[in-house]
């Protein structure tokens, strides 16, 4: 009995052990741990967005100080809430860059996600009735007893000098056989997840075009938001590969992405389309069809403010 005691005793200080070391170390290479990190500053520019935006905006190598809050993946549901509780460390009269990606007005509500992600950085009065301090307790407070697999994968690949983060890219990993490849698989996966019959035509089903509309307004709250704080948001679609761009047509860009950014931009404010953009059809400046590199996302960031730099002037 004593050496059971003593064993159960051993394995449960092992386990805290572990936790910590995840909760205090590990935990710095995560998003979430990046995306708290915006309240250590006061910010001439914010950018929200889902994955189009964590791996096509970087600011370091610009002279505006910025900071990139895109989550990975998300929709407007979340980005919402997440500009609503960091838009206060932006500088007045500061740029909001809301980066759209092609499906990003597909979900209305949480989508494949629900608050596990975002109770990490998003405070009880903007997630609401999806707030619960349980929750909080597994997901923040004690990881390696309710999520044990992820959170020793994660120490697993801190501690692995060979495991690169595919944030951490300088170049594509892939040939234009397997990035072409990649392409496929993604429309294949949209295709998939939303009900599309293609990513040619502009057949879409009315469950779909419904939830366009309601979307649509979600952003236009956001740009209202925005205009009400005194901060400057402009929409922005990033480059993708010409591998990508080839799935592609005109017809379906217009009718998941473009329509729906004009139906919510009632306020007119700036847009930047980039997604055919002739400088960045190359997949040196990827990592797969569609998601930037680092040198990728530098270079395009430089354009991107340099750009807006003009809209200022003119």
């Amino acid at each position: 009995m004593i050496a059971f005691i003593l064993i159960v005793t051993v394995n449960l200080i092992l386990l805290l052990v572990v936790n910590y070391y995840y909760t205090h170390v590990v935990v710095r290479n995560t998003q979430e741990y990046h995306i708290k990190q915006v309240e250590q500053g006061q910010w001439d520019a914010l950018a929200f967005g889902s994955a189009y935006c964590r791996f096509g905006i970087d600011f370091s190598g610009t002279d505006m100080n910025g900071y990139n809050l895109g989550f990975a993946s998300q929709f407007f549901y979340y980005t919402d809430k997440m500009l609503r509780q960091n838009a206060r460390f932006t500088k007045r009269g500061g740029h909001i860059f809301l980066i759209c990606a092609d499906l990003c007005f597909a979900e209305v509500g949480t989508g494949l996600y629900d608050a596990d992600r975002y109770i990490k950085f998003l405070k009880k009065e903007y997630l609401g009735s999806e707030y619960s301090y349980w929750k909080y307790f597994k997901e923040v407070i004690f990881p390696i007893f309710f999520h044990p697999k992820r959170t020793v994968r994660d120490i697993w690949h801190s501690l692995n000098r060979r495991f690169v983060d595919m944030y951490s890219y300088n170049q594509n990993p892939h040939d234009e056989l397997q990035v072409d490849k990649d392409a496929e698989r993604r429309c294949a996966d949209w295709c998939s997840q939303f009900g599309l019959k293609d990513t040619l035509t502009d057949e879409i089903t009315d469950t779909l075009a419904d939830k366009f509309k309601q979307t649509s307004k979600i952003l236009e709250g956001m740009i209202d938001f925005c205009i009400s704080q005194g901060l400057r948001p402009i929409l922005v679609c990033t480059p993708i590969s010409h591998h990508m761009n080839l799935r592609l047509s005109d017809r379906f860009l217009d009718k998941v992405l473009f329509s729906n950014i004009r139906n919510a931009n009632k306020a007119n404010i700036p847009f930047l389309d980039y997604t055919r953009d002739a400088r960045f059809q190359d997949i040196k400046y990827y990592f797969n069809a569609d998601m930037m590199n680092v040198i990728g996302r530098r270079k395009f960031t430089k354009i991107l403010v340099e750009d807006v730099r003009k809209l200022r002037n003119d």
